[in-house]
């Protein structure tokens, strides 16, 4: 028996779902908005450097008055997601839900903390008075805005290529339900691999069926395929 927080079982089970997509997305806006936030504020940093703070007291500075957003924000999104799984499925499975979200929020939390802290170290390299101009050094800034834009091509390329399979998985049903559609009250029977060592006892059940249906004039067709 597979636990279910292994990680075969999610790679399984995920495997070809939106949601890693959906993931890489919004870690992609996390980088951006965490970027843009520090970028934003070059000249109060400036005239921090100015008063003496060094870049680790600026950062820590930066953790404490965000932290009580982050509470408030942490217990608003707690109450939403217990109110949606209990509408959803009725709070079934509430530790696995929670692991995974926690796991998410975990990432993306590091993540947070990993931009600020680098795009900061940017904002450092520049000198005061150019940063009171709201001056980057252009080579890292460059940089930074293309290790941005190259994952986001990438994601945009992925997800118009979701769009497109999906498209044609639809296509795909339309034409097979036309197919039954036409075969009209005709009735197939579908038999697994599992049954290949009681063949005695399937004989037994389906065969008798099988005869009458031939018997009385009707078309049975027999055929040995691959289940995909």
């Amino acid at each position: 028996m597979a636990y279910p927080l292994s990680y075969a079982t999610l790679a399984t089970d995920y495997s070809g779902d939106p949601l890693p997509w959906s993931l890489g997305v919004m870690a992609l806006a996390v980088v951006t908005l965490t970027g843009a936030s520090v970028l934003l504020r070059a000249k109060t940093y400036a005239v921090l450097r100015l008063q003496g703070m060094s870049y680790t007291a600026i950062l820590m500075r930066d953790l404490r008055q965000t932290a009580g957003f982050w509470l408030v924000s942490f217990g608003g999104v707690v109450a939403v997601t217990l109110s949606a799984l209990g509408l959803y499925n009725g709070c079934a499975r509430l530790g696995l839900f929670a692991s995974i979200a926690l796991g998410i929020a975990a990432f993306l939390t590091l993540l947070v903390l990993g931009s600020h802290a680098a795009v900061l170290a940017l904002v450092f390299r520049v000198g005061i008075l150019s940063s009171l101009k709201g001056e980057l050094p252009s080579r890292a800034a460059t940089i930074s805005l293309y290790v941005v834009r190259v994952p986001a091509l990438l994601l945009a390329l992925s997800i118009a290529l979701s769009v497109v399979m999906a498209g044609q998985n639809v296509l795909k049903r339309q034409e097979n339900r036309d197919v039954y559609r036409s075969v009209g009250d005709a009735v197939s029977i579908r038999l697994s691999g599992a049954f290949a060592t009681r063949l005695d006892e399937l004989d037994r059940k389906v065969g008798p069926w099988l005869r009458a249906a031939d018997a009385r004039g009707e078309i049975v067709v027999a055929g040995r395929g691959i289940s995909r």
